[in-house]
């Protein structure tokens, strides 16, 4: 289960050590209400609070789990920094394929897939998932 949660918990991250564990208990709680076998089918669990993340990936500021905040100075074309949304570095053969990069993090794999597209372009290969229909021949 995945859940934004509050960085600052009642006003201080650190509240997060001690209120972690339940607060997983209770999600796990509210699942169950909607899904009842879940329970069941649970062979352990976790809990990582927003804290928890920033502590394991400094670059995950105040938990985000979106690696950079997704607004107009952090999309697109600016996504990580101004000018790298093109997913190429100034350095020649170095790209980004990140979750902070266009178009976020989460789970859609997305960076890496568009970065991919950068890459073979570059090196003027067809990507292996194009339709046959699609490319020259």
């Amino acid at each position: 289960m995945w859940e934004k949660a509050p960085y600052g918990l009642e006003g201080d991250a650190r509240n997060w050590d001690r209120a972690k564990e339940q607060h997983g208990r209770e999600m796990l709680a509210l699942w169950t209400e909607f899904a009842p076998n879940l329970r069941e089918a649970v062979l352990d669990t976790f809990t990582r609070s927003p804290l928890d993340i920033e502590r394991m990936f400094p670059n995950m500021r105040g938990g985000d789990l979106l690696v950079g905040a997704l607004m107009h100075g952090q999309s697109g074309y600016h996504r990580p920094f101004p000018g790298a949304g093109h997913y190429r570095t100034h350095l020649a053969g170095l790209y980004l394929c990140g979750s902070c990069c266009h178009p976020g993090g989460n789970i859609t794999g997305l960076p890496g897939y568009n970065c991919a597209q950068v890459l073979l372009a570059d090196l003027g290969l067809p990507a292996p998932w194009t339709p046959s229909h699609q490319t020259e021949k």
